[in-house]
């Protein structure tokens, strides 16, 4: 596989999409319970433990096996240009960005813990600015901030807090780790794991709340009062799973998030696969006040409704349980009661909708590049930006 083919894959998350391939149809032993869902943390990948069933991003980037544990982003601009990805969405173009070497934690299990960073003019302890952290979908990188999204561009002078001398945010785009994923398809690589639910033992969550208490309490230049995570499919899940948890329970410094909002996420508290036992589902959902966006389209692989979710099923695509964002929404709003959930639906033209696209008309090409186009308007070509509609959202919910 040439580079340029590589590369035009490797615009994150291509979880369903080949799924009907069946690759290596393995399914990796889990253990669970319905209080903290997978009782040990995914398994990273490493020269002791090789993930053998990477997401097909990496077979073809020539990679069929994976020993790092994390990839290490470039945390700059890739395609200064824009050019079509495999399913017709826009990628590169977004401007010229380089924001340095990528910057390391190693975290209490060995685990090298990289994310890019970017900081506008003068923020200062005395001049603090919102914290926006970013977190990529399945098999992607940080490097998708610069290339797939507007929000690099953005943090420099949006306002976020009303404050005109304190414009732009600081943006944190998070690398996963590499990880045996515990699905019945092949999926490893590049991810954030939401399914061991103790916070206390979750790699994800220790790294976040370690990025958290950096910024507020360390160097004193973020915000308390406005700490947003957004992302994208696995992403957004994760972001959601996390958000939920530490808006009611506080960091080791203290600190909770604000909102959340994300582009194309599922139920982060469901089961791993349909067949798993004991399941891996949460019995009680936990409750939750945080300040919620989900922005779906309305034919999409994390499936719109019931209908779509059952006819990718029935058409031999593996479906992961909690990716259908009525449901999701619904168990926001009512397993939860959590009365601060939005939910903006779009099509594929980024026009607005009040309901989810009939099954007859959402097929598995539109719902292909519908998850692709990050809602941007540069991705679908709509030319409607909603990050504005996004940030603005955070923008609305601040603590203090």
């Amino acid at each position: 596989m040439n580079h340029k083919i590589a590369n035009t894959f490797f615009l994150l998350i291509l979880f369903p999409l080949f799924l009907s391939l069946k690759i290596d149809n393995v399914h990796h032993s889990t253990e669970c319970n319905s209080s903290i869902g997978l009782l040990t943390p995914i398994p990273t990948c490493s020269p002791v433990n090789i993930c053998k069933n990477p997401l097909i991003t990496y077979r073809l980037q020539g990679r069929k096996k994976i020993i790092e544990s994390s990839d290490i982003p470039n945390c700059k601009t890739k395609w200064k240009i824009t050019k079509k990805n495999f399913v017709g969405c826009i990628q590169g173009g977004r401007g010229v960005f380089d924001d340095g070497k990528a910057k390391l934690w190693k975290d209490p299990y060995g685990i090298n813990r990289y994310w890019c960073e970017f900081r506008p003019n003068q923020v200062l302890e005395n001049s603090k600015r919102p914290l926006v952290i970013y977190v990529p979908g399945s098999g992607g990188s940080a490097d998708n901030i610069y290339d797939f999204t507007l929000l690099r561009k953005k943090a420099v002078d949006f306002d976020l807090t009303g404050d005109t001398k304190r414009k732009g945010f600081i943006l944190v785009s998070v690398q996963g780790r590499n990880l045996h994923w515990p699905t019945d398809d092949a999926q490893d690589g590049s991810k954030h794991d939401s399914y061991h639910r103790n916070l206390a033992t979750n790699p994800d969550v220790v790294f976040f709340d370690y990025l958290i208490d950096y910024f507020v309490n360390d160097l004193k230049i973020a915000d308390p009062g406005q700490i947003y995570i957004t992302g994208w499919s696995n992403g957004a899940r994760f972001a959601s799973f996390y958000g939920i948890n530490r808006n009611t329970v506080a960091t080791s410094g203290g600190n909770k998030v604000t909102a959340v909002a994300v582009y194309s996420g599922g139920d982060p508290f469901e089961n791993t696969s349909p067949n798993q036992i004991p399941s891996c589902k949460q019995d009680t959902y936990p409750q939750s006040n945080l300040f919620y966006l989900l922005i779906s389209r309305d034919c999409d692989l994390i499936a719109c409704n019931q209908q779509q979710f059952d006819l990718f099923k029935q058409s031999g695509w593996h479906m992961t349980p909690g990716n259908q964002a009525t449901t999701w929404i619904n168990d926001l709003k009512y397993k939860m009661k959590n009365n601060n959930t939005s939910w903006l639906i779009i099509d594929s033209n980024g026009q607005r909708k009040n309901k989810c696209l009939g099954h007859t008309q959402c097929n598995k090409k539109n719902a292909l590049k519908n998850h692709f186009c990050w809602p941007d308007g540069i991705s679908d070509e709509s030319g409607i930006d909603y990050e504005i509609e996004l940030l603005n959202f955070l923008k609305k919910n601040q603590l203090r």
